[in-house]
């Protein structure tokens, strides 16, 4: 019987290391980090950073911006916005899982900037009976013109987690942190999560990517920062059948 359980103990902890880092292959699609800046509906400015600019580390990819990035109009005339250095980063891991952070300041312009800012899209191999949590947390925070700070999603909530399908395009997984008001001369910070209480929910089919967006309008000369993570995991129960087979096998 000892040496069953052993069997057992071993086969488990074999199956489970495969069915929870199916992953070990992930790739990275496009660029890792992607802002674009809008002003009264024109889309003129833009920064990107790629795989180039960080590095995998122990299955995890880092990056983290440098220093303070301005968005100018491609014609180089007009600032839309400032990309802030270190609250700005991105983390990909082979789990899988998705780690964007972000930390902007609107320009001058009437009307505010929209800014969206896009991950990479992490590729893996395919997950059957997945489940999936998200959540996000930010905060606004009126600027120099002591008038208070807006920030109004531009689809239901500002944060967007998506699968099998570069965002916006992909699959919806949940959208987080409607819009947010802060005081003159004030901050105002709001965190959700989904499905809630560190719970997963259920993905039908199978998955083989995720990435996810930010995308906002912030009142003038205001900022906005914030953090959110995506994560894919195979389902339970689906490990301890593969088991459950595998240990069938071995008794016959």
């Amino acid at each position: 019987m000892m040496g069953f359980a052993k069997k057992y103990l071993g086969l488990a902890a074999f199956v489970a290391a495969l069915t929870v880092a199916p992953s070990a292959w992930a790739g990275l699609g496009g660029p890792i980090f992607e802002i674009e800046a809008c002003v009264n509906g024109q889309c003129y400015g833009a920064a990107a950073f790629y795989e180039s600019d960080g590095q995998w580390v122990n299955g995890t990819f880092v990056w983290t911006l440098g220093e303070d990035t301005p968005i100018m109009s491609f014609d180089e005339q007009l600032q839309l916005g400032t990309l802030r250095a270190n609250d700005t980063f991105v983390n990909f891991l082979e789990d899988p899982a998705v780690n964007l952070s972000f930390a902007v300041e609107s320009g001058s312009a009437p009307g505010g900037t929209l800014f969206t800012i896009k991950s990479a899209l992490l590729t893996f191999p395919a997950i059957m009976n997945a489940q999936g949590r998200a959540s996000a947390s930010f905060t606004v925070s009126d600027g120099i013109d002591d008038d208070g700070a807006t920030l109004t999603p531009t689809l239901t909530g500002a944060y967007l987690a998506q699968y099998n399908g570069f965002v916006p395009g992909g699959a919806d997984f949940t959208q987080l942190i409607p819009q947010m008001n802060a005081g003159p001369m004030g901050t105002f910070s709001l965190a959700q999560d989904y499905p809630g209480g560190g719970l997963y929910q259920n993905i039908a089919g199978s998955v083989s990517d995720m990435s996810t967006q930010i995308s906002f309008t912030l009142s003038p000369n205001d900022l906005a920062s914030g953090t959110s993570v995506f994560e894919i995991v195979p389902e339970p129960a689906s490990v301890l059948f593969l088991i459950a087979g595998l240990v069938l096998v071995r008794r016959r």
